[in-house]
């Protein structure tokens, strides 16, 4: 067997076992988190007649979690 194709074989195996790990310990990390807070939407525009509007906010676990909002300018567009 030429050691060009021995190379080519260690290396995919190798790849194959990296990927395996990787593969289980996400999986592994993937069981601890968790939504403590849900949020009703992901963008929320409101007419220009209007001050303000209600964004529903709902805790799921019984911790008590921080919000951090952010209101961009309407002279600026973020995206």
């Amino acid at each position: 067997m030429p050691a060009r194709h021995l190379y080519f074989i260690m290396t995919n195996t190798w790849n194959r076992l990296a990927l395996l790990i990787f593969a289980v310990l996400s999986l592994l990390v993937a069981g601890e988190l968790r939504a403590g807070v849900v949020v009703g939407g992901t963008r929320f525009i409101f007419p220009a007649d209007r001050e303000s509007i209600s964004i529903l906010l709902t805790n799921t676990s019984q911790e008590s979690w921080l919000i951090n909002s952010k209101i961009n300018r309407p002279t600026r567009w973020a995206g």
